[in-house]
């Protein structure tokens, strides 16, 4: 029983990891140690792989893993993003923005559905905007380790390219649960 437990909570424990690296990830970058917050935020990227992979082979879908791991999410990704702002690194108050009114829609439309007992699925394209913001993250770390600040105009295009394509998604989700919101 104790070790069928284990089994069943590998996902929820995969998304604990990624609670704990975000945080450790924003200070690295603070200190202006990218590479080691780039080696621990792709670890927590790979955390948020398997946790949801796990979770689906295996039927070890909880109630409690499916509200940590958008939040987990929106923890490391969100979180990041900030630090990079904060430290005026490419990331400007209009990608935030944008990125942070997704969030909200997508949090209200989850919030609003889960009080009807119904359950949001993650669509295709905001899995498709998941990896694009881990690989801008990813491209701006790279150009931090590597000094080339020559690269952050064309990155910085990047980003508002993945920032439009973030609030798209909340659309997205909009419209395709309208019909269960009774708005």
């Amino acid at each position: 029983m104790t070790s069928q437990f284990f089994k069943q909570n590998i996902p929820n424990f995969l998304t604990i990891i990624r609670i704990i690296l975000a945080p450790i990830c924003i200070y690295l970058i603070i200190k202006q140690f990218y590479l080691l917050s780039l080696v621990l935020f792709l670890g927590a990227s790979i955390t948020d792989f398997f946790d949801g992979f796990i979770a689906r082979k295996y039927n070890y879908i909880s109630k409690i893993g499916s509200f940590l791991d958008p939040i987990a999410d929106k923890f490391l990704v969100f979180g990041v993003f900030f630090t990079f702002y904060l430290n005026n690194i490419i990331i400007d108050q209009y990608i935030l923005i944008m990125i942070i009114l997704r969030d909200l829609l997508v949090t209200s439309i989850r919030s609003v559905m889960e009080s009807k007992g119904l359950t949001m699925v993650t669509t295709f394209l905001a899995k498709v905007k998941t990896t694009i913001q881990f690989s801008v993250i990813i491209i701006i770390y790279f150009c931090l380790i590597f000094n080339y600040e020559f690269m952050f105009p064309i990155i910085y295009q990047i980003s508002l390219i993945m920032a439009v394509i973030t609030v798209y998604t909340g659309f997205d989700y909009f419209f395709k649960n309208f019909k269960n919101l009774n708005i």
